[in-house]
C-alpha cells in the first residue's frame, strides 16, 4: 500500500515537472509536422500525453490501477 502510493506520487509529479518544462522539452527535442497542422502545436500534444500521465500516477496512488499483484489464492497441492 505505501508503495504504491510513492509510486503514484512521483508518476504525477513526474509528469508535473514534464508539463512546466514543456516548452523546454518541445525545443530540445523536435516539432512533429503533424501535431502541428492538426492540433495546433507539439507542445499541446505533450502537455496532453503528459496530463494524462499525472492523471494515471493518481490512479495509481488511489489503488484504480494496481502495481504490484496481491497472492491471495493458494495453489491446490496433491495429496492432502
Amino acid at each position: 500500500m505505501l508503495k504504491q502510493i510513492f509510486v503514484g506520487l512521483f508518476v504525477a509529479l513526474l509528469g508535473g515537472v514534464l508539463i512546466y518544462f514543456s516548452q523546454a522539452v518541445t525545443d530540445l527535442f523536435w516539432r512533429i509536422e503533424w501535431f502541428e497542422h492538426n492540433i495546433g502545436s507539439t507542445r499541446n500534444w505533450y502537455v496532453i500525453s503528459w496530463f494524462l500521465i499525472v492523471v494515471g500516477g493518481f490512479l495509481i496512488m488511489f489503488g484504480v490501477f494496481p502495481i504490484g499483484q496481491p497472492i491471495t489464492e493458494q495453489t491446490p497441492t496433491l495429496g492432502s
